[in-house]
């Protein structure tokens, strides 16, 4: 039936299959009386819209769920901040990547910021993050290093790019 639930779990799965047009259709229309505000369906925008280069639309999502805790450290404040670099939002990109800058936590973003660091022509900077992502490894626990992997190895390549 024509749920709310239905309607997400749908548009989830488009989005998994990368048939993000109907995913995004789905979750706007999902956007009605007491879900307009609604967490899931609108961070899940934020990722359509980033592969749309929807920069305006995304910013406008993540004015709605910047304020709960699961945003912080999440894929959508990546593209946040990577979209507010895209338009040419520079300061206030980095502001969000310092926000995500943890020792021990958040690779993904710090990787991300790496790059947001070597296209503001900050290589030093970039080098010294990427540096301090790769020493941190040694400490990390089997689980940790296997969920940081992806990110620690891209961190260990752009790292030799940069030298």
């Amino acid at each position: 039936s024509n749920t709310f639930q239905n309607k997400v779990a749908l548009a989830d799965a488009y989005f998994l299959a990368n048939r993000i047009d109907e995913a995004v259709a789905l979750y706007e229309s999902c956007l009605t009386g007491t879900f307009t505000e609604n967490e899931h369906v609108n961070i899940q925008l934020i990722h359509c819209y980033f592969k749309q280069k929807r920069y305006s639309d995304i910013i406008s999502k993540a004015k709605i769920v910047y304020h709960i805790p699961q945003f912080q450290n999440s894929k959508a404040h990546i593209i946040f901040a990577q979209t507010l670099a895209a338009i040419s939002e520079v300061n206030l990109a980095e502001n969000e990547f310092k926000k995500m800058n943890a020792k021990f936590a958040n690779y993904e973003s710090r990787y991300q910021y790496s790059l947001f660091l070597v296209d503001q022509n900050r290589r030093e900077e970039a080098k010294q993050l990427l540096q301090e992502m790769l020493n941190e490894k040694k400490h990390l626990s089997s689980y940790e290093k296997r969920a940081s992997k992806q990110w620690i190895n891209l961190a260990a390549d752009q790292l030799k790019k940069c030298n």
